[in-house]
């Protein structure tokens, strides 16, 4: 048997006599808590205390680190007193210095452990402890867990305190403002007033950054047009579209937001409509292409084009432009040439660097500036 350590915690048995099985099982247990550093006390370790048991027992308790409570009916019958008169003196006077010591600790138990022999003994625990962990040791993880209190060795043990992490205020919500050089918000009134009055939300984007968002009421997340605006917007459309001096064939529009105007417009124009879509088809000449962006993860499925085929591109809002960008991309390498580039509301910059990068014009009904 190892000799316990001057560090060892001090642990003092608490049980009833229930029968011979039992009290040898709580003996078993105190051996091996001493075999394994603890300093573990136990009436069975003593034939007679000169001090005589209930002042032994008194002492034991209050020089502990740890009382275990090991609780069966028979125990609990005892420390609740509901025992009749003669029986269990010993866990009767136990019971009543435990209960008294929680008292005068305001209810800080940090001392008094449940521990039981079968889970089905987990009800027989004092209703002053039964707010606390008990253990099961029949089992090695109840005996470790056990174990791991009384030595204090967490099995998960919290990190240092690091350093705070100093992140850059989010920037405010862009606001948006007609560009006078660009756009006459007098020609398409219906519009302007669309555009300065649409809510600006925050949208999580695919990869977990924030998207600022407009939600225009033409856009794809819009709830409603009215006939003004929707007149407007494709009226002023077909006539930039006309204005066009360029040769095409054919516009092209892409799901959501511009395959909601394209129809419009092209019908008015007596031109075929291509959309590209979000869903496949398995039709034969479909190809795709893959979408990563702060706002999409997507393919895009392109049916319906040939070699040679000149097109107009119609979109809703060009913001970042990568969407333009994948779209011609795509096309130009099937040998379709994108003639221009119509939108409804451009926002920023990025429809500069699409005209230098792609040598074609993109045309808005009002070109925006981000403030």
């Amino acid at each position: 048997m190892a000799s316990p350590q001057t560090d060892s915690p001090k642990v003092f048995m608490s049980y009833s006599h229930d029968s011979p099985y039992h009290k040898e099982r709580v003996l078993q247990l105190s051996d091996r808590l001493r075999e394994e550093g603890m300093d573990c006390e136990l009436d069975r370790y003593q034939a007679s205390p000169p001090e005589g048991w209930p002042r032994w027992m008194k002492q034991q308790i209050a020089k502990a680190d740890f009382v275990l409570v090991v609780c069966t009916a028979v125990y609990h019958r005892r420390f609740e007193g509901e025992e009749g008169a003669g029986k269990g003196k010993g866990v009767k006077w136990e019971g009543a210095i435990l209960t008294e010591a929680l008292y005068f600790a305001e209810a800080d138990n940090r001392r008094f452990v449940p521990v039981v022999f079968s889970a089905d003994d987990s009800s027989y625990i004092p209703t002053v402890l039964r707010s606390v962990t008990y253990y099961d040791v029949s089992t090695e993880e109840g005996y470790e867990g056990l174990y791991r209190h009384l030595t204090r060795q967490p099995p998960v043990v919290k990190p240092n305190l690091g350093q705070i992490t100093v992140m850059p205020p989010r920037p405010a919500p862009e606001r948006l403002r007609a560009s006078p050089k660009d756009a006459d918000a007098r020609k398409y009134p219906s519009l302007s007033e669309a555009i300065h009055t649409a809510p600006v939300i925050e949208v999580p984007g695919p990869n977990g950054g924030m998207y600022i968002f407009h939600v225009f009421p033409f856009g794809d997340r819009g709830l409603s047009v009215d006939h003004a605006l929707r007149r407007e917007i494709r009226d002023g459309l077909v006539e930039q579209i006309r204005s066009f001096k360029g040769t095409f064939g054919q516009v092209v529009s892409v799901e959501p937001g511009g395959s909601r105007w394209a129809p419009l417009v092209a019908d008015r124009l007596g031109l075929p409509l291509a959309v590209i879509g979000e869903r496949p088809t398995g039709l034969p000449g479909e190809f795709w292409v893959h979408q990563t962006s702060l706002l999409y993860d997507r393919h895009l499925f392109f049916r319906g084009f040939q070699r040679g085929d000149e097109v107009v591109v119609l979109d809703d809002v060009i913001s970042t432009g990568e969407t333009i960008r994948i779209v011609i991309d795509a096309l130009n390498e099937t040998g379709v040439r994108v003639k221009a580039v119509f939108c409804i509301v451009t926002k920023g910059r990025a429809y500069r660097e699409l005209e230098k990068d792609y040598d074609l014009p993109v045309h808005a009904l009002i070109k925006l500036m981000l403030a």
